[in-house]
């Protein structure tokens, strides 16, 4: 990130339903790759519900950036692929 800024993280179903909103706050300008500061999400939706495996969309918005991908959630809890861009590193963890 080039300059410091208020960011959310929002998960998608394969349907388009919103499954999670994180917002993270504000956050100082840098790179967000390495696991210690990752943005971690824990399989869950916004009911505290585990979600199921299958397909995934999530997006960025911190600022003026904005980043959309697909992710894979399997029943291991496993998030392919967590890089989002070359400044933001999503990890589930569960």
């Amino acid at each position: 990130m080039r300059e410091g800024a208020d960011v959310t993280v929002t998960i998608y179903s394969a349907t388009g339903q919103l499954v999670r909103r994180l917002d993270l706050g504000y956050k100082n300008a840098g790179v967000y790759t390495s696991m210690e500061k990752a943005v971690h999400w824990d399989g869950t939706n916004e009911h505290g519900e585990r979600v199921s495996s299958g397909l995934y969309f999530y997006t960025i918005q911190a600022g003026e950036f904005a980043a959309a991908k697909k992710m894979i959630v399997t029943d291991r809890s496993v998030v392919l692929p967590v890089l989002m861009s070359r400044r933001w590193l999503l990890a589930c963890s569960a």
